[in-house]
């Protein structure tokens, strides 16, 4: 395979790698690719491809060992959870027992391509897929206290639009939907705004990784944030000096949209979406 040629194609004609590319910006599709071919150098352990028909065409032509499976989603109880047991049972149930969505995965190692869990496949760092957790647990919390004080509200809408009382697993659902709601309500979006202020920086520092850098990997020019970015971004400017061009770029219009939105306080959003409806 011509990793030049694969490359400029995909650069001319980019399509969906990543699961939270836009048609705008094609940013995580040119990082995805990049960490596919890093995979196929044997630079990466392995790789996941959200989106299977495209995942399956491009391992296709570079070749690359792939296996098609269901997603695993690890939600590990944060050592700081404040959520009751008895709801906090009922969240991890809800995931346990939901649908799962697919995935391809890619690797040279078979042994890899049985690993469902993204976090293990990639290779994250164990400080931040542990500060991931904490920071999505405690998202779980703010958004359990918001249904717990607007339950009868909400149980009369899904009784409304489904004919009976919600469970409590449909309860949880609404609690882990509410939980990506960044908008819910001023506890909320204050709670996230620094945390996506961390994911501007890493964006800033680190645009050649895929994950969300920790505070401490953020501080440290040598911690395994940084020396994974450093590494890639090196192998990638050598080789590939359009893809190069393309991240950074990419980056840096990410960069743009998430400051527009997470500078605002919660009143400016406020009077923005009160403007909005007028």
């Amino acid at each position: 395979m011509d990793f030049q040629e694969l490359v400029r194609d995909f650069i001319s004609s980019p399509y969906q790698l990543s699961a939270i590319s836009t048609s705008i910006n094609h940013y995580y599709d040119y990082l995805a690719l990049l960490h596919i071919i890093l995979v196929k150098q044997e630079e990466k352990k392995g790789f996941v491809i959200p989106k299977v028909r495209n995942g399956i065409k491009i391992c296709k032509e570079l070749k690359l060992p792939y296996k098609s499976v269901h997603a695993i989603i690890s939600w590990p109880v944060s050592k700081n959870n404040k959520i009751p047991e008895n709801v906090t049972n009922t969240i991890i149930s809800y995931f346990e027992n939901a649908k799962k969505a697919k995935h391809v995965i890619c690797s040279n190692d078979p042994a890899n391509l049985t690993n469902s869990r993204v976090e293990n496949v990639e290779e994250y760092p164990v400080c931040c897929v542990s500060s991931f957790n904490e920071n999505r647990w405690n998202d779980l919390t703010i958004a359990h206290s918001y249904v717990d004080v607007h339950k009868k509200q909400l149980g009369k809408q899904i009784l409304f639009q489904h004919g009976h009382w919600p469970t409590e697993e449909e309860f949880a659902y609404q609690i882990v939907a509410l939980s990506d709601e960044e908008l819910l309500n001023e506890i909320m979006y204050e709670s996230q705004q620094p945390i996506m202020m961390e994911y501007i920086q890493t964006r800033e520092k680190y645009p050649f990784i895929f994950h969300q850098a920790c505070s401490n990997c953020l501080s440290d020019s040598n911690s395994a944030s940084a020396e994974l970015n450093s590494k890639w971004s090196k192998l990638c400017q050598e080789e590939f000096p359009e893809l190069y061009k393309k991240i950074k770029e990419g980056a840096q219009l990410d960069i743009d949209e998430k400051i527009t939105f997470w500078s605002k306080t919660w009143n400016e959003h406020q009077d923005y979406m009160a403007n909005a409806v007028r």
